[in-house]
């Protein structure tokens, strides 16, 4: 029994940086979510009006399970560029927002369907590009307001 509560006293910290959140960005942070009080329904009119607002297009968007992904912007960085484009989760006090981009060279290519599907999500990293990716949906984070927690 002594070893069980051992074995689980020195694994608790692992469980706790297995889903890690932060007010700032940190390297490998994937998403934004926003926090406030308003219903599921609330937040997903907010995320559509503010996306149209910040000059984006709704490309899809499932209104019973409150998603929308916006159509596609470029951003540059390091020589390369990337197609961004983002995923809003909308729930009862809280909008989650990831970023998620594709190679502009994907669309270039031949029998390659130009859809969302194509899209990775990338984690925040501290080279130029990812910075710029991560920045660009900040921005909208931002925009829509309410306390802004990063997270895996």
């Amino acid at each position: 029994m002594k070893r069980i509560l051992l074995i689980l006293t020195l694994a608790l910290p692992l469980f706790a940086f297995s889903q890690r959140q932060d007010s700032i960005p940190f390297v490998g942070a994937t998403k934004i979510i926003i926090k406030n009080d308003k219903s599921a329904e609330d937040n997903y009119q907010l995320a559509a009006k503010t996306l149209l607002d910040q000059n984006y297009t709704i490309e899809k968007s499932d209104k019973e399970f409150h998603q929308l992904y916006s159509g596609s912007v470029k951003v540059f960085g390091e020589g390369t560029t990337r197609w961004v484009s983002l995923y809003v989760l909308s729930r009862d006090g809280s909008i989650t927002i990831v970023g998620r981009a594709k190679r502009t060279e994907q669309l270039q290519l031949i029998n390659v369907p130009k859809d969302t599907d194509n899209f990775e999500t990338l984690p925040y990293k501290k080279n130029l590009l990812l910075k710029n990716i991560f920045a660009q949906t900040t921005a909208f984070a931002k925009s829509i307001g309410g306390k802004i927690i990063y997270s895996e």
